[in-house]
């Protein structure tokens, strides 16, 4: 179904200079587009009347039968307030016309560029419009190539021979209109989720929103340069998560493609199935008029949006985002947003855990045990594919690699998946055809996955899932912390990565830090194959009039509740990551690391009674019975009903031959909870035990 939509605005172009590297000495001025549509932009946006008719148009326009539903008029509205919102706060930087090294403040580039199509190429005769993206500027992350410089790809390891022509995505934007202003920085190797670059000043970007989270990886600089204002739009590459993580972490729209719906013809590779080329927009009207570029729809300027026939929302997935508060404002924001711009009867509550069980059963080979879910297996196959993918390509490269140049993070990664692709193949005893065969388990269950997904997304299907299990992680978090964020954020990518889906990014809006320091909070959308422009348009309907008005909604929902204030510790955050640590390490038999990082987490946050709850868990375990007990304690005295406490109190008395108090605990966890069968069983034995004769004569 078509909607009726004026996505369009015009643009003026400056003068430019040459090109200047940001890490040299050279201060050289580099021209770019001065947007003369900025201050009049401003104004319609601001103006009363002009909106009214803009409402008012679209009402009769739905009338007449070319508006269908909400969506339509729901874009309509918004592509006001977006363009302001993406202008405003640029409008000085704009008025001078200028990016310079100085200007890059964030540490978002690794080069300043002055690149454009040529001007015959530009001017068509009238009465055609000028291109599309006439006027509009971007930034090329630095596995892409650009003619006349070196592709870097974040490592100085990696050979800086000058590129000899564009890529053919660059020269697409180029011949729409837009203009090259700069190459983003990069993970090394684009190896990695938190956008950081030891090779590179300030250790890689820095946030624009906060600069105490990380800018999210491995299209990190790009992603910063949209966020800071340096320019418009910007490329990018997503292999596993590397546009919508870092869209996700600065608050701003990425969109990872359908795997070979754009040539990434020029671009270096990481993983050959799994590499896609993606881009980063402030709002969602650009979002989509890059995206009709690069997918090469003549309509790029067409009115009409398409609209999805059915939501279906990973409820799932989006109550295993932690924290708890944050879970439930995605599943409050996609109820919402769904039900409003199609109608409760068209949005369907699904769990992705028991669809892949049911129609993939193939993933069994994946689990450890009947513990393992689905989802994590589906995350192994994928993994395993992709590192036998990551060593195929970097094999030749790290065998000559002056390794002195690479960090040792990078080093690490990359001998991990090379020791992988040693055992396939040497389980393969060393032929091609073996290796090939060695993964093929992993490339047959992933195929089926992906083809399951595709089908159910058939027919304009839309999936509503997480854009990250987790919120953006804070700089200088521990290996621990970093290593659980990267996999319970891998574990969702994953799904689009390795089925070779597109997945669309929307910024929601922002929680406050007990700092009033901004967190970005975005949920995203997944299609079927070649259902590119389907996401783009629904995104386009969806943001600013619908998802913006649900976030306020849920936002409100939990203040009313009494379960949040519209602020996020993260404190508490680093608590309840803490805590989780230290069940893992107890689940390893790791007690005494588990006492420390309960210990941490109380440091942090001192009313988490689970922490004491759990650190006397661990204190039982190592014979403390002393600390053990006055950890119960404290647990009780903030949440007087955990029965999980009163049962380690009881034990920890037991063993202090404090035997009446231990009895006392013991009944207190049967008025609670009547058939706890480890209270039953203890009061039982501690009534046997003083019911011999030998008790007695004690007594």
């Amino acid at each position: 179904m078509r909607k009726s939509v004026d996505t369009e605005t015009e643009a003026t172009s400056a003068p430019t200079s040459s090109s200047t590297n940001v890490n040299g000495e050279e201060e050289e001025e580099v021209v770019v587009a001065a947007q003369q549509r900025d201050e009049e932009v401003v104004v319609v946006a601001e103006a009363a009347d002009p909106l009214a008719e803009e409402e008012r148009d679209t009402k009769a326009k739905a009338k007449g039968g070319s508006m269908a539903t909400p969506v339509a008029a729901a874009a309509a509205v918004a592509g006001l307030f977006v363009v302001k919102k993406l202008f405003g706060g640029r409008k000085e930087r704009l008025e001078r016309g200028v990016v310079t090294k100085e200007a890059d403040r964030y540490g978002a580039l690794v080069e300043v560029l002055d690149l454009r199509a040529d001007a015959a190429e530009l001017h068509a005769p009238p009465p055609m419009k000028p291109p599309v993206l006439t006027g509009r500027t971007f930034v090329i992350k630095d596995n892409i190539d650009v003619a006349g410089s070196p592709t870097q790809y974040g490592c100085p390891a990696w050979s800086s021979a000058k590129a000899t022509k564009n890529a053919p995505c660059v020269d697409k934007l180029l011949k729409a209109g837009a203009r090259g202003v700069g190459k983003a920085v990069l993970d090394e190797l684009a190896y990695g989720m938190e956008g950081e670059n030891p090779h590179h000043r300030s250790n890689g970007p820095k946030n624009p929103l906060n600069e105490d989270l990380v800018t999210g990886g491995s299209s990190s600089g790009s992603a910063v340069a949209v966020a800071g204002g340096l320019c418009d739009f910007a490329l990018g590459t997503d292999t596993c998560g590397s546009v919508r993580v870092p869209a996700a972490c600065c608050g701003v729209f990425g969109m990872k493609t359908t795997f070979g719906a754009i040539s990434t013809e020029g671009v270096l590779p990481m993983a050959k199935s799994f590499d896609t080329v993606g881009w980063f927009a402030r709002d969602a009207a650009l979002l989509r008029q890059v995206g009709h570029v690069l997918l090469d729809d003549p309509s790029s300027s067409s009115e009409l949006l398409l609209a999805p026939s059915k939501f279906l929302i990973a409820q799932d997935l989006i109550y295993s985002c932690k924290p708890a508060e944050y879970s439930q404002i995605l599943a409050d924001v996609a109820q919402l947003s769904a039900s409003r711009l199609l109608g409760s009867a068209n949005v369907a509550q699904v769990k992705l855990e028991n669809f892949l069980t049911k129609q993939v059963p193939e993933l069994k080979v994946f689990k450890k045990d009947s513990s393992t879910s689905s989802r994590e297996a589906a995350y192994s196959a994928g993994r395993r594919k992709l590192l036998f993918e990551v060593a195929q390509t970097f094999s030749a490269f790290f065998k000559k690699a002056d390794k002195g140049k690479m960090s040792k993070v990078v080093k690490n990664r990359i001998k991990l998946s090379l020791d992988f692709h040693a055992a396939v193949s040497k389980k393969a005893k060393g032929s091609r055809e073996g290796e090939a065969q060695g993964v093929s388990t992993e490339c047959a269950v992933v195929e089926t996955m992906g083809d399951t997904l595709n089908e159910a997304l058939s027919r304009e299907k839309v999936l509503i899932v997480p854009s990250m299990a987790r919120l953006p992680l804070r700089k200088g978090a521990g290996k621990e912390e970093m290593a659980e964020w990267r996999d319970d954020n891998f574990s969702i990518l994953i799904l689009a990565s390795a089925t070779g889906l597109p997945q669309v990014t929307m910024p929601l809006g922002e929680l406050d830090d007990k700092d009033g320091k901004k967190i970005p909070v975005s949920l995203s959308l997944i299609g079927a194959r070649g259902s590119d422009k389907l996401l783009l348009d629904t995104c386009h309907a969806m943001v600013e009039k619908v998802c913006q008005v649900a976030f306020q909604q849920a936002l409100k929902k939990q203040k009313s509740a009494g379960k949040g204030n519209g602020h996020v510790d993260q404190d508490k955050l680093m608590a309840a990551s803490l805590k989780d640590q230290g069940n893992q390490a107890f689940r390893e038999g790791r007690f005494y690391d588990a006492v420390q990082l309960y210990s941490q987490g109380i440091q942090l946050d001192d009313s988490l009674a689970v922490l004491y709850s759990n650190r006397a868990m661990a204190l039982l375990k190592l014979g403390n019975f002393v600390d053990a007990e006055s950890d119960c304690t404290t647990c009780l005295s903030l949440d007087p009903s955990n029965v999980k406490a009163l049962l380690r109190r009881g034990t920890a008395r037991a063993y202090l031959a404090q035997f009446q108090e231990a009895l006392e605990d013991f009944e207190q966890v049967l008025v609670l909870e009547p058939n706890n069968a480890a209270a039953a069983q203890e009061l039982e034995r501690m009534k046997e035990a003083f019911s011999t004769p030998a008790a007695q004569d004690n007594a």
